[in-house]
């Protein structure tokens, strides 16, 4: 996915839970080129031709992103009854229903199959035989009312940026492996636009990698679902005493190593409730407080009456503020 900025750029590869954010300063195709030296197998993204230049990968492109194209037509329609029946409405109907299959082939694949590979290879099969060809029919309909919508700018762009990117945007019927979008990738790049006005000091291209880095830490444990404060918190105590030219070493400390330890990963509002629900069991508020405490919010403490409904105890309540007091030394114990 590409975020652009003036003539600024953070380019982020996701494979399956690592998050890398780097920083350029132009949009050239060679900044992606340079990124995903070595790297060959598939890129999705959006159309943008910078990254033809990438050597050794099948370029796949986000369906959504496309469809969204139409959406955008749409909206530009007045509003009356022929909204409904226009060639807008019919090219998103076909669209959406060609995601919402792919979306439950991989549902029933997923209560079909535990197993990795055989799972894969479900998908893989009826995305060939049932959503290869209702693509093809699709794009037979877009050729069909592409004469009677030239003319009409947001229309006739949006089909033919389908129709000029049809096997990028058709090549996830051909394998499972490759998602009809990239969703999660624009789901990552978030963070980054919704702080830019916060980081405005970052104004060398210095401080732009180094948030780069940082942002690729964060991001890849929340993916992971790691708690990012325990995981520095983790990190910080033990990287000081690791040779830093062991990479095989350093590996361990990254956010999808499974050697990281258990009270690092971030909880489901259903674990912590067990949790707290156990250590009610065992007439033991204050234990219960410290263990929510500890697991989710050491870093921010007093967000803890927001999730003090889960378990009802009105003695669970009143040691809240005194486990706050002394968080910080039984956090060790607790440990």
């Amino acid at each position: 996915d590409l975020h652009s900025t003036s003539r600024r750029q953070r380019q982020m590869c996701i494979r399956e839970a690592i998050v890398l954010y780097d920083y350029h300063s132009t949009r050239s195709g060679d900044c992606p080129k340079e990124f995903l030296k070595g790297y060959s197998g598939y890129l999705e993204s959006d159309a943008y031709d910078g990254y033809n230049k990438v050597e050794n990968v099948i370029r796949c492109l986000c369906n959504v992103h496309a469809l969204r194209k139409f959406k955008d037509s749409y909206k530009l329609l007045p509003n009356n009854k022929e909204r409904k029946t226009s060639d807008e409405a019919k090219a998103i109907q076909k669209y959406d229903e060609i995601i919402h299959h792919s979306n439950l082939i991989d549902e029933k694949a997923a209560e079909k199959y535990s197993n990795p590979e055989k799972r894969m290879e479900y998908i893989t099969k009826r995305r060939k035989e049932e959503l290869k060809p209702k693509f093809e029919k699709f794009l037979s309909y877009l050729e069909e009312i592409e004469p009677r919508n030239k003319g009409r700018y947001s229309m006739s762009k949006a089909i033919q940026y389908v129709l000029n990117n049809k096997e990028g945007l058709m090549e996830f019927t051909n394998d499972a492996i490759i998602p009809h979008d990239n969703t999660s990738c624009k789901r990552s790049i978030r963070p980054f636009v919704v702080i830019r006005n916060r980081c405005k000091f970052s104004v060398s291209v210095h401080g732009a990698q180094a948030s780069a880095i940082i942002y690729s830490l964060v991001i890849s444990c929340i993916e992971n679902k790691q708690n990012p404060y325990m995981y520095f918190t983790h990190s910080f105590e033990n990287l000081p005493k690791l040779d830093l030219t062991n990479k095989e070493e350093l590996r361990k400390y990254l956010p999808y190593s499974r050697e990281l330890p258990s009270y690092i990963r971030t909880l489901s509002k259903s674990e912590i409730k067990a949790i707290l629900n156990e250590a009610k069991s065992q007439g033991d508020p204050a234990r219960m407080a410290l263990l929510y405490i500890r697991q989710q919010f050491i870093c921010t403490t007093f967000k803890f009456d927001a999730y003090s409904h889960i378990v009802e105890d009105e003695l669970f309540q009143e040691n809240t503020i005194t486990c706050l007091l002394y968080t910080s030394d039984a956090a060790e114990t607790s440990r």
